[in-house]
C-alpha cells in the first residue's frame, strides 16, 4: 500500500523495508528503511530536498514518526 500511495504523489520507490510487529490487527511499525538511490520523483522542482520530501510523505502515509524513517543511498 505504501508504494501505491506514494506513486499517486509522484514518488516511485523500489526498495523499502518495514520492521515492527505485524501480528495484530493494527501493525506497529518501529523502523522504515528506504534506498533513495532508486527513487524516482515526478512533477517536482529540480531543487527539491528528496530526503525531506520522501520522509514527510512516508510519515504521513504510514502514520509514523519521521525519526523511525531511515533514508540511505
Amino acid at each position: 500500500g505504501l508504494k501505491a500511495a506514494l506513486k499517486e504523489e509522484g514518488i516511485t520507490l523500489e526498495e523499502v523495508q518495514l520492521e515492527g510487529d505485524f501480528s495484530g490487527s493494527a501493525p506497529i511499525i518501529s523502523a522504515v528503511k528506504i534506498n533513495l538511490s532508486q527513487v524516482v520523483i515526478v512533477g517536482q522542482s529540480a531543487h527539491i530536498n528528496k530526503y525531506e520530501l520522501v520522509r514527510n510523505a512516508v510519515s504521513r502515509v504510514l502514520a509514523v514518526q519521521k525519526e523511525v524513517i531511515d533514508l540511505y543511498e
